[in-house]
């Protein structure tokens, strides 16, 4: 179920921290897995926003993003947790402007929490095409879950910010 290069990517990434765990693991999981963009979020404190980073595989570039959770699937992620569309995402959710304009047909997010019981971010795999390997994505988005959850809770909202990345 979890292709083999990203079991190997896991146990690499062991030794990498901070901005470095992401910018050497991001664009190895967005190829193996076909995805098209990760976008690894934060919840913004009393809001209902999230500050995220997301890596475009096509562009090779980390790009920041801060947007309302509000008829979007991550409001879904973070209250169940998961959530999954193989396809047609952008038109489930039009309010959404920025899957329309990513283009994007599939979403598969999981949520995290770093030390308490409370869902701090998510963690969402976005295709251009519709999605079929749900499970191992699925799965390799788990593998990675807790240790974003702590370079997050480590590093904070800076590690969201792309200038780290470039």
């Amino acid at each position: 179920m979890i292709p083999e290069s990203i079991k190997e990517l896991q146990e690499k990434s062991k030794f990498f921290f901070g901005a470095q765990f992401l910018k050497e693991s991001l664009p190895c999981v967005a190829k193996d897995l076909n995805i098209d963009f990760i976008l690894i979020g934060k919840l913004i404190s009393n809001s209902t926003q999230i500050q995220s980073l997301v890596y475009s595989r096509n562009d090779d570039k980390f790009l920041p993003l801060k947007y309302d959770l509000n008829a979007t699937p991550c409001e879904l992620t973070t209250r169940d947790n998961y959530c999954c569309y193989e396809n047609n995402v952008s038109k489930l959710f039009p309010e959404d402007y920025l899957l329309e304009e990513m283009q994007i047909e599939g979403y598969i997010g999981i949520s995290y929490s770093t030390s308490s019981e409370k869902v701090d971010g998510v963690i969402v795999a976005l295709t251009h095409n519709p999605i079929n390997n749900t499970d191992s994505i699925t799965a390799s988005l788990k593998l990675f879950q807790s240790k974003i959850a702590d370079e997050i809770n480590k590093e904070g909202v800076k590690i969201l910010n792309p200038e780290y990345y470039q």
